[in-house]
């Protein structure tokens, strides 16, 4: 459970990366959490936590030249089904913690590549991002080792 929450706190602060911050064109959180590419976080980490379960591994082994292709298919079956929820819940971690002034502060920070002031807020929305998503990553995280394992999407 704390990995997850680690993950999910890593990624929303994109502390450390060396490629500048992606550009902001709007202060509203739908557009900060669409200029985050939420969905694609959310596939990076669905993906870490499929290669890192046992089910994941055993199927890694058992089909070493086909895994990365059928993880691949298990993750786009997974963000058909919860990418639009992890992106909203993105947007209303960032409106639920920032006041109007900080997240015009973000995305001026963000249009900048000031990561600091980035990370300063956006470490504060991690919290409410992981109270909002962590059940959502373990669902999610569950079909797509149940998916790894069966060779079905679930439905």
């Amino acid at each position: 459970m704390n990995k997850f929450a680690s993950i999910i706190v890593a990624i929303i602060a994109l502390g450390g990366c060396s490629p500048p911050l992606p550009k902001c064109l709007s202060s509203d959180p739908r557009a900060i959490a669409g200029a985050l590419y939420g969905r694609e976080q959310f596939r990076a980490m669905l993906t870490n936590v499929a290669k890192s379960t046992v089910t994941g591994k055993m199927v890694a082994e058992k089909d070493p030249t086909g895994f990365e292709k059928r993880l691949s298919l298990a993750v786009d079956h997974a963000l058909e089904r919860h990418g639009n929820q992890w992106q909203s819940n993105l947007a209303q971690a960032y409106s639920d913690t920032l006041n109007q002034q900080e997240l015009s502060a973000l995305c001026a920070a963000m249009n900048e590549n000031d990561k600091a002031i980035f990370r300063r807020l956006a470490d504060r929305v991690g919290a409410d991002m992981k109270s909002k998503s962590t059940p959502l990553l373990q669902k999610a995280g569950v079909e797509v080792a149940k998916e790894l394992f069966e060779g079905q999407p679930a439905e």
